[in-house]
């Protein structure tokens, strides 16, 4: 996936926070391989030693909270940085945003301390195993710290093509996994308003019932925080038990 993909979960992140600026950056152009943490780091940090040069109000304008966040490989990329954020990023993170990020049991096992908002689902779709996807990174993310989880609840039979995993995009990747129209539409819609939360809340403390925001659409949707707590199926692939703490 390249930057060009992810517009309209762009514009809609960008149209509930209207103060938010949004960067759309791919660090390891026309490759599917961009899981490297280094790589992020280091166009990021660029981006933000050049933020007043590259949008010029912010020149003005205090740069109060930075998030970082990725989909699927860049998700993974973006969880170690955030780990090793005092080895390898010049700025400060506000909070994390997982969109399904791939393989999160092959980062090296320390915490997300930092808030931290993921969105997955509860079933392996595109090859990315749902058990080590969002859900384990809210696993492994602080409640102390603040931790939100919305699984979308999914009932797709192909789970190596198939499934919504790339429904944040705007047509899915290489035009797989992509979920209906209206899937896609209900992810960017949706992620843009928890992201708008997310924002507003993580200095001041992450509660549950700030999160609880209507979502209009028949979609099956569980919301976990904080100390709340999910476990896997016993059958890998078909889904998850949820358990509420």
């Amino acid at each position: 996936m390249s930057v060009g993909d992810y517009d309209d979960l762009a514009n809609d992140v960008a149209t509930q926070s209207p103060d938010a600026v949004i960067f759309i950056v791919d660090n390891n152009p026309r490759s599917i391989n961009k899981q490297s943490a280094t790589k992020f780091a280091g166009i990021t940090n660029a981006i933000i030693g050049q933020l007043a040069d590259l949008v010029s109000v912010c020149e003005s304008v205090p740069t109060e909270k930075i998030f970082v966040g990725g989909h699927s490989a860049g998700g993974q990329a973006v969880i170690e940085a955030t780990q090793k954020r005092e080895e390898l990023l010049s700025y400060p993170v506000a909070g994390f945003i997982g969109m399904a990020p791939f393989n999160v049991g092959s980062v090296d096992g320390s915490p997300i301390d930092v808030p931290s908002l993921n969105w997955g689902f509860s079933k392996t779709s595109c090859g990315v195993t749902y058990t080590k996807a969002a859900m384990l990174a809210y696993q492994i993310s602080q409640p102390e710290t603040g931790r939100v989880f919305y699984q979308v609840v999914t009932h797709n039979f192909n789970t190596l093509t198939g499934g919504p995993h790339c429904s944040f995009t705007d047509r899915g990747c290489a035009g797989m996994c992509a979920g209906s129209a209206d899937m896609r539409s209900f992810m960017h819609e949706n992620v843009g308003k928890s992201v708008k939360v997310l924002i507003d809340n993580s200095a001041t403390g992450i509660e549950k019932s700030d999160f609880e925001f209507e979502m209009s659409s028949d979609e099956e949707v569980n919301l976990f925080v904080n100390e709340d707590t999910i476990m896997a199926s016993t059958k890998d692939g078909v889904g998850a038990v949820l358990t509420d703490g």
